[in-house]
């Protein structure tokens, strides 16, 4: 009989175990269920809780178990424990030439590394037979894992210490490389650009950054950099513009309102503003308030969705007398959904250069599959006024 046996036992005996004892049990047991040898350190602490428990095992069990506990037998393979902190390039059965990450038990580093492959997708995968982190190769996980290293010791082999050094040496000579909005000879350019990119055409920074960035440039050099970061600049157009552009900006409206979202829509037109339920009319009479200050003619504006005659007569009126209730066409500026994305939208092609979410939730799958990985995303947390009060609409 194996040690792995009498933890399954132990856990299904009667006998009361402490709290501590119990939820080790229990974890190993399930461990064994997914044919997870223990690690060294887990087999000690394994033979030590039986022991502990050996009377009350050896009646459940109708055997002595004591002999089995002094002289174990494992059916599953002892997993050597980690002891040291290493990176190194493998050539992984499935992955390929990969990065494998080894180190003690460290509750910080993988929540780091969850966090990571959340938003990077599928960046990592844990090997239990190797005890290991498995990264595909590739530079935005070296990037990660250098990083992560820097306040932690790990050791690189010769070949991570090779890919750390190439990306190093690019980053730090990005402005040979990237292409970057500059104050050049006296006018707004772009700098290693591709040939087809089209060329700036404004000599106003703002509108020149927005421009840059519908063609993916988010880099600018030091002078434009000073005057973005001036105590004159807009400060929620600062954070927007500084924000990392593939990740949504969220932004409160107890510390501005919604008219702070003006330049966003006047340059990154066509915009999808989401509505989501609760406070429709309230939410979209706000945006129409924004929209119409711009002067976007009302026919350049188009609400795909309604509500039940029911709960939604005044939203529903208020679209058809504004004249907002027309199909997308081809100087759409300005469309609104709500809950599903809605079939038209995706027939007509239109693409986004910006989304603006009225709150933080999106009821329907399609709409956060479509919104997802979009650039330019803005969470704009509306407050609505209601009996007299203000009250965050989340």
């Amino acid at each position: 009989m194996y040690i792995e046996d009498l933890i399954q036992a132990l856990v299904s005996c009667p006998a009361r175990l402490n709290l501590w004892d119990h939820k080790v049990a229990v974890s190993f047991s399930d461990q064994i269920f997914q044919l997870t040898g223990f690690t060294e350190k887990q087999a000690a602490l394994a033979l030590k809780i039986l022991q502990k428990h050996t009377g009350a095992l050896s009646a459940f069990m109708n055997t002595d178990v004591k002999p089995l506990i002094e002289n174990p037998k494992y059916r599953l393979t002892i997993r050597k424990t980690v002891t040291a902190r290493s990176i190194r390039i493998i050539d992984h059965e499935t992955l390929n030439k990969s990065i494998e990450v080894k180190f003690p038990y460290d509750e910080s580093l993988i929540d780091k590394i969850k966090k990571f492959k959340s938003v990077a997708g599928n960046a990592a995968t844990w090997d239990k037979d190797s005890t290991a982190w498995i990264f595909p190769l590739n530079e935005n996980n070296i990037s990660f894992l250098s990083s992560l290293a820097s306040d932690v010791n790990f050791d690189f082999d010769e070949d991570f210490q090779k890919y750390v050094d190439e990306a190093d040496k690019i980053v730090n000579e990005m402005e040979k490389y990237a292409p970057t909005l500059a104050i050049h000879d006296g006018d707004l350019k772009i700098l290693n650009s591709p040939k087809n990119m089209p060329e700036i055409d404004t000599d106003d920074i703002v509108e020149a950054i927005f421009q840059a960035r519908k063609h993916g440039v988010t880099l600018w050099d030091e002078h434009i950099d000073q005057y973005i970061s001036s105590e004159e600049f807009d400060p929620v157009l600062r954070d927007f513009l500084k924000n990392n552009y593939a990740f949504p900006t969220r932004l409160k409206a107890e510390n501005t309102d919604i008219f702070c979202l003006e330049q966003i829509v006047k340059y990154l037109s066509p915009c999808l503003f989401i509505i989501p339920g609760g406070n429709e009319l309230a939410k979209i009479t706000q945006a129409h308030t924004l929209l119409k200050g711009m002067n976007v003619d009302s026919k350049n504006m188009s609400v795909l969705f309604r509500l039940s005659t029911e709960n939604g007569r005044n939203f529903n009126d208020f679209v058809k007398n504004q004249a907002i209730n027309g199909p997308i066409h081809d100087d759409t500026k300005i469309v609104f959904v709500s809950g599903k994305l809605p079939k038209t939208v995706i027939k007509s092609g239109i693409k986004f250069n910006s989304i603006i979410n009225m709150g933080y939730t999106m009821a329907h799958y399609t709409l956060k599959e479509f919104t997802k990985n979009h650039q330019n995303s803005i969470y704009f947390d509306v407050k609505i006024k209601a009996q007299g009060f203000d009250f965050d609409d989340l």
